[in-house]
């Protein structure tokens, strides 16, 4: 390696550091206001038969920790404590009782590791899809430095401390451990971990399932079952961890009846919900969620049943199975914020693949109006997605919502008109 190399590296390195402490210290004075109930529920668990979806029990613990808060003086606790008086709670059984490990009793401590983890788990998950992607080398820590500045979303989720870099990590962590086809093994544990995936936030379905779709079209039925067997026994184990921390296993029919009955008032735009199906519903008054989901999937379904060419079970190459997989995997990842109800602002972390994706390097590129379309409309999402879009305080709410359902409604058309040219050294793995 040349001295310039060397210091190009060294450079793109520091950039990449410098984002992401700017990153940590614009969410550092924050009070975690998601967290704070991850982190009150993982306490309360050690109590046997709690029903932590109940409205008295919401109460209770609301009030319970309160007092703690008032006690500690600890004056973040005590805002964010007051801010949530009343617990909301329609997470998973397996997502609070992952929360037990973040629930120490020290609130800053227990935060501040959760935001280091938060950071680490975003810089896996680009240095991962950087890699399989077959960017150049440098690309990864600049990526790293873009998104930690500028991109809102991101620093949407370290302010309130929600899970989105760990499900945008879990999806790196699944393309890790599967992207070597051949291999049995990586297909069940691959499986097994979009099962704990689904089972830890069920909002990433789409990604399992237009994933089985996309095999199902291309004729990869033992692929398909091995994932299927896989992703039974992650979501057994999920089942089982939160039953032994529940101790029992009702949590899971409470979860699903709280989850029925959760209420539209908590779910406003003007309180950061980004679904294109709310913004349809507020603005006009149309109940919109099932046409408009529908005419997404379908057309998602028919953007993968192109891309099934080059990636069948017998003929298909080891990379261009594991190119048409990414392009299920980013396209459903962005279904998760567009066609569903409710998608808040931090949700649009899972975008970062489709960007990735839409805008990586190819090895035989091509030219005309397709090229141009497919990478000019990502640069324009991201730019809505940015801090300059919402300069103005207003944008805090429903014209913020309006730039980042935008901004993921051209992602999905730029899928679309994605140049039908797979690169055959996309993931470095030889067929």
């Amino acid at each position: 390696m040349s001295i310039f190399e060397r210091l190009k590296a060294g450079l793109l390195l520091l950039l990449a550091v410098l984002g992401l402490a700017m990153a940590w210290a614009s969410s550092a004075q924050s009070a975690g206001k998601d967290f704070y109930q991850f982190w009150v529920v993982g306490q309360s668990l050690n109590r046997p038969g709690i029903n932590i979806y109940a409205d008295e029990t919401r109460d209770r613990l609301g009030g319970e920790f309160l007092e703690k808060a008032e006690a500690s003086a600890n004056p973040r606790l005590l805002v964010v404590a007051q801010y949530r008086r009343v617990l909301q709670t329609y997470s998973t059984p397996f997502l609070y009782a992952v929360f037990r490990v973040f629930s120490t009793g020290n609130y800053d401590v227990d935060l501040r590791n959760y935001r280091l983890l938060m950071l680490g788990s975003l810089v896996f998950g680009i240095v991962v899809l950087c890699r399989l992607l077959n960017y150049p080398w440098e690309i990864a820590p600049a990526v790293i430095a873009v998104l930690a500045i500028w991109f809102d979303p991101l620093a949407s989720d370290l302010f309130v401390g929600n899970v989105n870099c760990f499900q945008f990590a879990a999806i790196a962590g699944y393309l890790l451990a599967a992207r070597r086809a051949p291999s049995r093994h990586r297909f069940i544990v691959g499986g097994a971990l979009l099962g704990m995936a689904v089972a830890f936030k069920p909002n990433l379905v789409f990604v399992p399932g237009l994933l089985a779709i996309h095999w199902i079209f291309s004729g990869r039925i033992r692929c398909l079952l091995l994932h299927a067997a896989g992703a039974g026994a992650g979501v057994a184990v999920a089942v089982c961890f939160s039953g032994m921390s529940f101790h029992n296993l009702r949590c899971w029919s409470e979860w699903m009846s709280a989850l029925l009955a959760m209420p539209n008032d908590i779910i406003p735009v003007s309180m950061g919900n980004s679904s294109p199906v709310a913004l349809i519903y507020e603005s006009f008054g149309l109940r919109a969620a099932f046409p408009f989901t529908a005419l997404l999937i379908g057309s998602s379904l028919v953007m993968v049943w192109h891309r099934r060419s080059g990636a069948t079970e017998d003929n298909g190459s080891v990379a261009a199975k594991e190119f048409s997989d990414l392009y299920a995997i980013s396209l459903g990842c962005l279904l998760v914020v567009i066609a569903t109800r409710l998608a808040w602002f931090h949700y649009y972390v899972l975008a970062i693949p489709a960007f990735l994706f839409l805008l990586q390097p190819t090895a035989s590129p091509t030219s005309g109006a397709r090229s141009v379309v497919s990478r000019s409309l990502p640069i324009l999402a991201f730019a809505c997605l940015t801090p300059l879009s919402s300069m103005a305080p207003a944008l805090l709410s429903n014209q913020q919502a309006v730039l980042a359902a935008g901004a993921a409604l051209l992602l999905f058309i730029s899928f679309g008109f994605f140049p039908m040219v797979s690169n055959p050294a996309i993931s470095g793995v030889k067929s």
